[in-house]
This record gives structure tokens, C-alpha cells and sequence, in this order.
């Protein structure tokens, strides 16, 4: 016969056992789980099989040691089936810890697996050593951003100051480009009075003033654009430690 999906929420599949199940959800596949479950097939189709129907199954044990993930890039964990939740899905906690949780990915453990998986201690070791790390990289940040908030504050007072000078400096040079203009018209474009030279000066000191507010108010922008840089990073980085602190500990059973 040739089978095909006869309604949408509904799906036939071979576990990891050889064992054909019936589920509601593709993401069972993945754990063995399903609502309907057939003896193990050896190669007998599914029409020829024994189902458990009007009851949900499980291929897992309680007691029964497994590895899980979420995601399929994380590494495998090792843990023990605490129980089947009634969708038939096994409730697994890390060795040692009380608590169960559903995993994503939850399979059984081969035979090369089982020394690994055992070693319960040092999975939970280096959980642990990883919550504190990640912990510590929070803290260290926290510091960091009350420091960088104090800098930037400064930077920006900085800021404002050199853009105030460079303000005032440009209008004392427009103030004695215009002195000397008058100046020039009532000489009748001669110039070279005392006067004249004396407004010179100033004016040529007033350019250089201007000069060193331009490079002052440039050096602190870019200082302050860099310390909210890295204050914009620090505080989107946070969200991740958190998030990653919290997918461990539940690994952990906290």
C-alpha cells in the first residue's frame, strides 16, 4: 500500500526503536512521542502491526537515562526520565537535581553514550562553572556601565562647553572683521594705522582660539559617540547572559 496524509494534524513515522507512531505534531519526532504507537515493526508495514489506541505512549522509561537539547546546535546533556507527562512526553532532569522539564530533543542513550552520560558530576561542574562565568561577565558589566555613564556624562559636558567656545570664538571674529572693515572705509582703504594692526592681531589670535575649539569639540564628540558605543553594547549584550544563565540553570534543575 502506499500510505499519504489523510488529515493536517496527523502524522505516521518510524521512531528511533522501529516502532511506527501516530502523533499530532512534527516536532515528536524527534522524541519518540505520539498518541498512537505500533509494536516494533522489524520491517512489517503499518496496517500489519498491534497499536496501543485510545491511550497516549511513551517510548521512554521513568529512571530511564537520556540525552537532551533544545536546539540542534547545542551540545547534548545527559539526564534521567523523572516522568511522562500525559502527551507522552518525558520529563527529564540533569543527575542529581529534582526537577523535570520537557526538552525538545530527548533521545535514548546509545551505548557510547552511556560513559559520558554518567559522568554526572563534571556535566553539572561545568554548568555551574559556566553560570559563573556568565554571572561574573553581568557584574563586571554593571560596573562598567555606571563607569562609562559617569564618563559619558563628562564627555558630553565637554562637548557642550567646546561647542559653546567655538560659538562665542566665531562671533568675536565676525565682530572684528567688521571693526575692520569700518575701520578700512573711514581710512579710505589705507589702512596700516595702529588701530588697524592692533585688530589684526587680535583677529589672527580670535582664528587661532577658533582653530583649537574645532579640534577640542571634535575629539570630544568622538568620545562621546565611543562611550555610547560601548554603552549601547553593554546593555543589548545583558539580555543574552541572562537568557543563557536561565537556559543553563534549567539544564540544572534550578
Amino acid at each position: 500500500p502506499v500510505w499519504k496524509l489523510d488529515a493536517p494534524n496527523r502524522w505516521l513515522y518510524n521512531t528511533v526503536d522501529g516502532a511506527w507512531q501516530v502523533t499530532d505534531s512534527e516536532a515528536e519526532f524527534a522524541k519518540g512521542g505520539g498518541l498512537l504507537l505500533g509494536a516494533r515493526h522489524n520491517a512489517v508495514l503499518p496496517h500489519l502491526v498491534t497499536w496501543n489506541s485510545g491511550v497516549t505512549v511513551s517510548l521512554f522509561a521513568i529512571n530511564e537515562k537520556v540525552r537532551m537539547r533544545d536546539r540542534e546546535t547545542d551540545e547534548w546533556q545527559f539526564g534521567i526520565v523523572d516522568s511522562i507527562h500525559s502527551n507522552g512526553r518525558p520529563l527529564v532532569k540533569v543527575n542529581e537535581y529534582s526537577k523535570g522539564f520537557q526538552w525538545l530533543f530527548v533521545e535514548k542513550l546509545k551505548n557510547e553514550d552511556v560513559s559520558s552520560g554518567g559522568n554526572s558530576s563534571e556535566m553539572t561542574a561545568k554548568l555551574e562553572g559556566e553560570v559563573k562565568t556568565l554571572q561574573a561577565k553581568i557584574d563586571q558589566n554593571e560596573k562598567m556601565l555606571r563607569d562609562k555613564e559617569d564618563a559619558l556624562k563628562e564627555e558630553r559636558t565637554r562637548y557642550e562647553e567646546a561647542k559653546r567656545s567655538l560659538l562665542a570664538a566665531n562671533t568675536r571674529i565676525a565682530d572684528l572683521e567688521s571693526e575692520i572693515k569700518v575701520l578700512g572705509a573711514k581710512a579710505g582703504g589705507s589702512g596700516g594705522s595702529a588701530m588697524a594692526d592692533e585688530l589684526e592681531a587680535k583677529l589672527k589670535k580670535e582664528i587661532e582660539v577658533r582653530l583649537d575649539a574645532e579640534r577640542q569639540a571634535e575629539q570630544f564628540k568622538e568620545a562621546k559617540e565611543r562611550n555610547e558605543g560601548l554603552l549601547m553594547q553593554m546593555f543589548e549584550e545583558k539580555p543574552k547572559l541572562e537568557q543563557r544563565i536561565k537556559e543553563l540553570e534549567k539544564q540544572l534543575g534550578i
